[in-house]
């Protein structure tokens, strides 16, 4: 028998004991006793010890009851063809009572997740690319954030899938190893050479791993350089189309000497924000008074010879924040996914997410009265076609663009994050909300 979960394979096992002997009994529900359905099933031991581990989430009972208290000696369980030989720790069961010979078995139903899905909170991600290698060390911050939201991955994942839990203090040391056998695909929060590497430690096989060259193109694509290139993309448009006129025709520069920032600086009005090429929350970002700042200058020249670049951007007025997440295809398709809706400092760094349905947070942004809800949706068509351009199928995966409400209209693209990201949480958590209430 086969269950659907999407597109999930799920088989179907069997485990009943005789609660009156000490020897395990073949469940009536195989043809033959000890003969298993052809095709679907076969027979594995499985102490009773391990029961004792294993971590089920009960359906259509109302009490969670231990499985060991059903079963005085080593049940029989048979497992599906395609699960291998190990029994898995990802579980969710119901219980049945029924009657045979006068005597009663408890029959309990494991529906055993084959191809799932391992998510990894790894909240060090901008920071692992800006060291650009796989030696990095996380900050006490990073660490401390995926210590204290290590379980995040739960307002996304679907049954069945696992989370791996990394220690915070980077080392391996009594980790659980995966079954990798298992795992269909692995979901970080965002890829880079660190996790990759951590990964390989705890013997992930190479088909779930991307290769040298993917890391080293998401990483160039992760930089703020896609959204320099973006806006570059999108100012002629909102400029020769009056339907776009909402929109800010914002413009941003990329530059590699000290001398190409000064001049920046200049032609954004003599006050702009310095943002380093990878940096998240507003880390990595600071303010040039004015064309000579010395300490804003030196800091940029610190950050070229680490980073090689720095991004200049003019210092627009600042209303609200927002952003727009997207599904990237393989193909290079973006799905829109929702919009969300921030508060940040002064400074730019991020302070947390409006949760709520996604008809009140399209009511709540064009209450500033800069756009309208319609319009919202206009602006994230012609942004996910200029940033499909810019990616060109080179990324795939869950992505957002950090956009903001000025006074002169609203800012199409302040920054791309090709990752996860708490917008995206929102958008999960409003909807668990809703399901929930309904």
């Amino acid at each position: 028998m086969e269950k659907r979960h999407g597109d999930k394979f799920y088989g179907k096992a069997y485990l009943t004991t005789d609660l009156t002997s000490s020897t395990p009994q073949q469940t009536p529900h195989n043809a033959r006793p000890g003969k298993p359905r052809k095709n679907e099933v076969k027979t594995s031991e499985v102490s009773l010890q391990n029961i004792g581990t294993l971590r089920p989430v009960y359906r259509n009972f109302p009490l969670p009851v231990p499985l060991c208290s059903y079963a005085s000696s080593p049940p029989l369980f048979f497992l599906p063809r395609k699960s291998g030989k190990t029994l898995p720790h990802s579980l969710f069961t119901s219980f049945h009572d029924f009657s045979r010979n006068n005597r009663a078995f408890p029959l309990i139903y494991l529906y055993i997740k084959i191809n799932m899905t391992l998510h990894v909170f790894n909240p060090s991600h901008d920071e692992a690319l800006a060291f650009g290698g796989s030696a990095y060390c996380p900050g006490a911050a990073a660490r401390r954030m995926s210590e204290h939201l290590c379980d995040l991955p739960r307002w996304w994942m679907e049954e069945g899938d696992e989370i791996l839990r990394l220690p915070p203090n980077g080392s391996l040391h009594g980790v659980r190893r995966p079954e990798w056998e298992r795992v269909e695909r692995v979901m970080p929060w965002g890829w880079d050479a660190h996790i990759v590497r951590l990964l390989q430690r705890l013997g992930a096989p190479d088909r779930l791993l991307p290769s040298p060259d993917d890391l080293e193109r998401w990483r160039r694509l992760s930089s703020r350089q896609t959204t320099v290139l973006t806006l570059g993309n999108l100012r002629p448009r909102i400029l020769n189309d009056h339907a776009l006129a909402f929109m800010l025709p914002a413009e941003s520069w990329w530059c590699r000497t000290i001398d190409e920032v000064h001049a920046a600086v200049e032609r954004a009005g003599g006050r702009a924000f310095l943002k380093a090429p990878w940096s998240c929350s507003g880390r990595g970002v600071w303010i040039a008074g004015t064309p000579d700042d010395e300490r804003a200058l030196n800091r940029a020249a610190a950050t070229l010879r680490h980073q090689g670049a720095v991004e200049v951007e003019p210092a627009y007025e600042r209303i609200a924040d927002l952003a727009m997440e997207y599904e990237c295809s393989a193909d290079g398709h973006l799905t829109f996914e929702g919009f969300s809706l921030f508060g940040t400092t002064p400074a730019g760094g991020y302070q947390g997410n409006v949760v709520a349905p996604q008809g009140e947070i399209a009511a709540r942004i064009a209450a500033f009265g800069i756009c309208s809800a319609g319009q919202l949706l206009t602006a994230q068509a012609v942004v996910a076609e200029s940033l499909a351009d810019i990616l060109d199928g080179g990324y795939q995966g869950p992505l957002g663009v950090d956009m903001m409400l000025t006074p002169q209209g609203l800012h199409p693209c302040v920054e791309v994050n090709l990752r996860m990201t708490m917008g995206r949480v929102a958008i999960y958590q409003a909807l668990a909300g809703q399901g929930a209430a309904e």
